[in-house]
């Protein structure tokens, strides 16, 4: 369970870096919560308690959340869009644009 929460706490820290050093990327965050997935099943066992798959959120609608955010139109960047791809690059310099 530490590693699981330490990484999400990395995720938030990259988040907030990102926000305050790179004005001109859209950091969307996504904080689900519980989830039925097995893994939470592992954490209400551990919990000592029930897992209820119809009292948390399905994974399907967390995925959907996601695929909208990503859908979503990005903020023109202001140098236009070789800007915005250079943007990208420096983050992810392998992907295809």
């Amino acid at each position: 369970m530490t590693s699981y929460g330490a990484s999400k706490f990395a995720l938030r820290a990259l988040r907030t870096g990102l926000r305050e050093e790179e004005p001109l990327l859209r950091v969307t965050t996504i904080y689900p919560g519980r989830t039925a997935t097995d893994m939470q099943r592992a954490v209400r066992a551990y919990e000592s308690g029930t897992f209820e798959a119809d009292q948390y959120l399905r994974p399907s609608t967390v995925a959907g959340v996601i695929a909208r955010c990503w859908r979503r139109r990005p903020t023109p960047c202001p140098g236009g869009e070789r800007a915005s791809r250079g943007y990208l690059l420096r983050f992810w310099p392998s992907v295809a644009i």
